[in-house]
């Protein structure tokens, strides 16, 4: 499509859709020379995104100033195009009616259902009992830790500091005020060091052995070393492997099952619809004149 075209298309249509949502009171965010954007020129725009993207745009005043003064200028330029006429010459007046069907085929497929909705919960029940290793938890652990880094310190004065707040545990003082005190990941120092719970293969090899070799709550390991630094790990809880009941799970079975089944149904639908249009006679002798008749004039 003609880059001139498209572009008068696509505002066009933005003039012609965000009047589509009459509005009873209009509040208006922006009014000049008998054009106007609304609040919900705004909305209709922004939904247009997914909730992150509206969110991010909404707390930008800047981007959406920038987006109402975009709108304006839609409108505006359409309001002209409509005032000269453009919307009738014939290829920008067959280009907007493929678009308007577009659009509207777009709505009827999205607004398809199917006439009959399975027992979905059955279905669920039978791929969970199939398929359990799809639900397995690995066995996790939950830590506190501190942790000396090597960051303008030696080696030796990492050592020494991860080793004054050991002695400092042994004498029964608290491990959150000490993570506070000597702990270099800034993430959780001021959490007492509690990180959020992890499988093994998410761990530094060595720290994660050192935590999966605690067994009792409250139990400490011996001073580690990783990379990152010096650390002093204490047992929150651990977790045991397991399978995820089916109550838990339930819902995001049925969920990927709907999804799929309305989804085979539409592909369905628009199959049965291709294969009855296959079965209406085109005009052969219409369609072979306008061809050889093309032909001709695009090989002079």
């Amino acid at each position: 499509m003609n880059k001139i075209i498209y572009c008068f298309l696509f505002i066009f249509l933005s003039f012609q859709s965000f009047y589509t949502f009459a509005e009873e009171q209009p509040i208006i965010l922006l009014s000049k020379e008998d054009i106007q954007i609304t609040q919900t020129d705004l909305l209709l725009f922004l939904q247009q995104g997914d909730k992150n993207k509206q969110i991010s745009n909404l707390k930008r005043p800047k981007k959406i100033n920038q987006i109402i003064q975009y709108l304006y200028l839609n409108k505006k330029l359409a309001k002209e195009a409509l005032k000269l006429g453009l919307d009738k010459e014939p290829t920008i007046a067959y280009q907007l009616n493929q678009a308007r069907e577009t659009i509207l085929k777009s709505a009827r497929l999205m607004a398809f259902k199917p006439k009959k909705m399975p027992e979905f919960e059955d279905i669920a029940k039978i791929k969970y009992l199939t398929h359990q290793k799809k639900y397995q938890v690995e066995e996790k652990v939950q830590v506190a830790h501190i942790m000396v880094n090597f960051v303008n310190r030696t080696d030796k004065e990492a050592l020494a500091r991860i080793k004054e707040a050991q002695t400092a545990l042994s004498k029964g003082e608290s491990f959150k005020i000490l993570a506070k005190k000597y702990s270099d990941d800034l993430t959780n120092n001021e959490k007492g060091g509690i990180l959020i719970p992890y499988a093994r293969k998410d761990l530094l090899k060595s720290f994660s052995d050192a935590a999966f070799n605690l067994k009792q709550e409250n139990e400490l390991s011996e001073i580690i070393k990783t990379r990152q630094g010096y650390h002093l790990i204490k047992l929150i809880k651990k977790m045991p492997a397991h399978i995820q009941s089916f109550r838990d799970v339930k819902e995001t079975i049925i969920s990927r099952i709907k999804i799929k089944y309305i989804a085979d149904q539409k592909s369905e639908f628009i199959k049965t619809k291709k294969t009855k249009i296959e079965t209406y006679p085109i005009h052969e002798k219409n369609l072979s004149h306008f061809i050889q008749q093309r032909l001709d004039f695009l090989e002079k």
